[in-house]
């Protein structure tokens, strides 16, 4: 489970990088990033979402959303500080489909387009 300074929590906050964000996505995942400019040295802030286009099911939105928390647990150490991150997993999905490893990669790969990696 993410660390509670670094959960992105309130409604504002996720329509605020939905809509003044950008965008790098995927087959498994689309990433919605925004950079907060005063906040120099701040840990990141990431959310988590599924659709219910993904799954009418609230027990399978829900066991997405655990999987793509667990997936990027391991990469928050490496996300530039001061980034708000809303993680959304494919709608053309099933739950079947998904894996820790595929979403884990696939989450790496995204971070890394989007330049929000620090080496």
């Amino acid at each position: 489970m993410l660390s509670q300074r670094n959960r992105l929590k309130e409604k504002k906050a996720f329509l605020r990088v939905i809509r003044q964000g950008g965008t790098a996505k995927n087959d498994i995942l689309l990433l919605r990033f925004r950079l907060r400019k005063d906040s120099e040295g701040t840990s990141p802030k990431i959310g988590f979402s599924a659709s219910l286009k993904f799954s009418k099911k609230a027990v399978e939105r829900n066991k997405a959303r655990r999987l793509m928390r667990e997936a990027v647990r391991p990469l928050v150490k490496k996300i530039s500080p001061g980034a708000e991150i809303v993680f959304s997993v494919n709608p053309a999905l099933s739950l079947r489909e998904l894996s820790l490893k595929k979403v884990g990669e696939s989450a790496k790969k995204l971070l890394i387009k989007a330049n929000l990696i620090i080496k």
